[in-house]
């Protein structure tokens, strides 16, 4: 009888009537009890029948090769320098991709499973991965779902496959890649299954017609306005209100003209704006995406806030046109009008919204309310003019920075002249000599954000420009040295992707 025979029996019959325990092999138990010694030792036979058994097997159909690459992968410098930046300077590494892809070459593979996990974390990352990842990454995307994004990033013929078996990720980039090639046949691509789509897919992908928005996709928009999804339905009056042409917008002007009018001035009467506040909002004006629910704090009442809404949801160029005047001078009557705060928000809203650059500049002239609209209007600026707000913030003499300072820069992700960067860092150098250390907590935030957009090859003229010497230098040099080694690292990306 072979040992683990003993053992079922001594359980079965019981160790009472078991006189003896077998051993388990080699292992010797010191039990304190029969029954924990009975337990043991099967647990030890249990795995030596386990490490003596057979391992079962099953057939496996071997992966398909990766198709072979078209392009050569960028040179050992710039990969180590990209395998630097995904360790250690991830902030970098949206430069290295747009670098990188202007030279016409992919990215090593060794980085590909790195810049897939960046990119299924980082929407904002995507556009600038699909470009670098080759054939390979493209067959590595069809192997592990985490990647499913990146399906069809080397064949464009691909949108079709994906979009009728792929995940809500991988669609939602094909469907946005399609409205970057051809609008209609993305539009159409959507139509075909927009009925059988779940809700949540259904919000992902209305932000995909964002992407070259016309007047092509306003039927369709205006059906979604009728969505039984709520963030599909905002999306689209959001959309609908970018098209000045759109059934939406005509009737936003019908509900707007008896409200607004214009009293022109002649000889000594000045030119009025005469206001009138919307008496209800009802179901027609829900659907156009207007909130019924006044929610107080914005320092209006209900009916202001509904006025707000409907000049926000209005194309600015309506108002130019009815009036024949310039965006300066409607702005410059609404400030003189009773009701200036919601016609001021409402004009700014729709400025943001549908990135009027003409509308933006004329409500920051005299804007002092710095706040998430104000970055929205700075952001809405072509890179001349915002950079032109900032110069003027920046002569103001002061020891601290002037509040709209920081919003425009934040709102600059563009490549910054060499003036704006040395207008800024100028201000910096000045507070070392007169400021002290409760002027510093301002500049973190903003030396790091103005390090990745100013020009790199200013690198060594900024670092030798740094006063050592000023009274509070100590107080800014982790701010400036950090500073300066980041310009230089992007000079040497810059060097080594250029050649």
């Amino acid at each position: 009888m072979s040992a683990w025979t003993e053992l079922v029996t001594a359980a079965l019959i019981g160790t009472e009537r078991q006189a003896k325990i077998p051993e388990a092999g080699l292992l010797k138990l010191q039990a304190l009890d029969p029954e924990s010694k009975v337990l043991g030792q099967a647990a030890a036979l249990g795995l030596q029948r386990r490490a003596g058994g057979q391992v079962e097997t099953t057939a496996r159909t071997p992966l398909p090769s990766s198709p072979p690459e078209e392009r050569p992968a960028v040179d050992e410098h710039a990969a180590r320098r990209l395998g630097q930046i995904l360790v250690a300077h991830p902030t970098l590494l949206p430069e290295w991709l747009l670098l990188a892809a202007r030279t016409g070459r992919r990215a090593p593979h060794g980085a590909l499973p790195a810049l897939l996990d960046a990119g299924r974390q980082s929407r904002a990352l995507r556009p600038l991965v699909l470009p670098l990842l080759g054939g390979r990454g493209a067959w590595l995307a069809q192997h592990n779902r985490d990647w499913s994004w990146a399906l069809g990033a080397e064949d464009e013929g691909e949108t079709a496959e994906i979009w009728q078996t792929a995940g809500r990720e991988a669609r939602a980039l094909a469907l946005r890649r399609e409205r970057e090639r051809d609008p209609r046949a993305a539009l159409a691509l959507l139509s075909s299954t927009w009925a059988s789509e779940p809700p949540d897919d259904r919000a992902a992908f209305m932000a995909a017609l964002s992407v070259n928005l016309s007047q092509a996709d306003e039927d369709f928009l205006e059906a979604a306005l009728d969505d039984r999804r709520r963030e599909v339905r905002a999306q689209a009056a959001d959309l609908l209100a970018q098209l000045p042409q759109s059934r939406l917008a005509r009737r936003m002007h019908s509900r707007l003209a008896p409200l607004l009018q214009l009293e022109r001035g002649h000889l000594l009467k000045r030119s009025v704006l005469r206001v009138e506040l919307p008496g209800e909002c009802d179901k027609s004006m829900v659907r156009d995406g207007l909130n019924p629910k006044f929610s107080g704090g914005t320092g209006v009442g209900e009916r202001a806030w509904w006025l707000q809404q409907l000049v926000g949801r209005t194309h600015p160029d309506f108002w130019t046109h009815r009036w024949d005047l310039t965006e300066a001078r409607i702005v410059e009557l609404a400030r003189a009008s009773e009701w200036a705060g919601p016609l001021l928000n409402g004009f700014a809203e729709s400025a943001a919204r549908c990135a009027h650059a003409r509308w933006a500049d004329a409500l920051l002239q005299e804007r002092d309310t710095f706040d998430e609209q104000y970055r929205l209007l700075v952001a809405a600026l072509p890179e001349e003019r915002r950079e032109a707000l900032a110069l003027r913030q920046l002569r103001y003499t002061g020891k601290h920075l002037p509040p709209g300072v920081a919003l425009i820069l934040h709102a600059s992700t563009h490549p910054w002249s060499a003036e704006l960067t040395r207008a800024l860092l100028a201000r910096l150098r000045a507070l070392m000599h007169q400021a002290p250390d409760s002027a510093r907590w301002p500049w973190q935030g903003l030396l790091t954000h103005a390090a990745l957009h100013a020009p790199p090859e200013l690198a060594d003229e900024i670092q030798a420009a740094w006063p050592t010497q000023a009274p509070h230098w100590e107080a800014y040099q982790h701010l400036a040295e950090q500073f300066t080694a980041t310009l230089h690292l992007r000079h040497t990306i810059h060097k080594e992707l250029s050649s």
